[in-house]
């Protein structure tokens, strides 16, 4: 005996409620923005650089602890230190080190709808080791200076 199923009528037409499941799903996703319009929470307000024999270290100081990202690019080389939630304005630069391991450090910052922030530009002129970390409220970068050149005593 074979049986047979009664269709049943359809409520939406056929993959519509697929694609709204799909954009439900996306929607879900997405995070909350943003707005450079809120008040900036980390104020960068002073670069200073160390040198030590083993090492340059380039100390931000802000207003907070710093929450930051790291990357490195080539040809030139250069780290980047993206602060988030930061403001780099009052920050002068670039500063020249020119020590033949880091050329020189500069500030920029960035706004818009999504995000505010403040980013650390380190030119390096070797490939050295570098470490990023936060120190309290400061944002240290160290360098190792073992390919540092003596500057000429005019």
């Amino acid at each position: 005996m074979k049986k047979t199923r009664t269709p049943m009528p359809r409520l939406l037409p056929a993959g519509l409620g697929k694609r709204l499941a799909l954009a439900a799903l996306l929607g879900a996703m997405v995070p909350a923005p943003v707005h450079a319009g809120d008040p900036v929470t980390n104020r960068l307000g002073k670069l200073a650089v160390r040198e030590t024999e083993a090492s340059t270290e380039i100390v931000v100081t802000c207003t907070d602890a710093p929450t930051f990202t790291v990357f490195k690019l080539n040809d030139p080389i250069r780290l980047f230190i993206d602060v988030s939630n930061a403001d780099t304005a009052q920050l002068s630069g670039p500063v020249e080190i020119d020590n033949g391991v880091v050329g020189e450090v500069s500030a920029l910052q960035f706004n818009d709808s999504q995000a505010t922030v403040g980013r650390i530009i380190v030119g390096l002129e070797v490939d050295a080791l570098y470490k990023v970390q936060a120190a309290g409220n400061q944002l240290v970068v160290t360098v190792d200076a073992s390919q540092r050149k003596r500057k000429a005593v005019p």
